[in-house]
């Protein structure tokens, strides 16, 4: 793909992973608030996070 390809689906990959952020904070914040039990397991298993695990050192 020539440069200017790539920098426009670099630019569309930035913006769709800010929204993408955006909305797993606002899930995060209902669990937080309706499901901590839930909530925990979500923070532990974190999308964003590679090293993220679900086991409870």
């Amino acid at each position: 793909l020539p440069h200017t390809d790539r920098a426009h689906l670099a630019g569309d990959m930035n913006r769709a992973y800010r929204l993408l952020v955006g909305q797993w904070l606002s899930y995060m914040e209902h669990l937080r608030m309706h499901y901590p039990y839930l909530f925990s397991l979500a923070l532990r298993t974190n999308p964003f996070d590679v090293k993220a695990s679900p086991i409870v050192a």
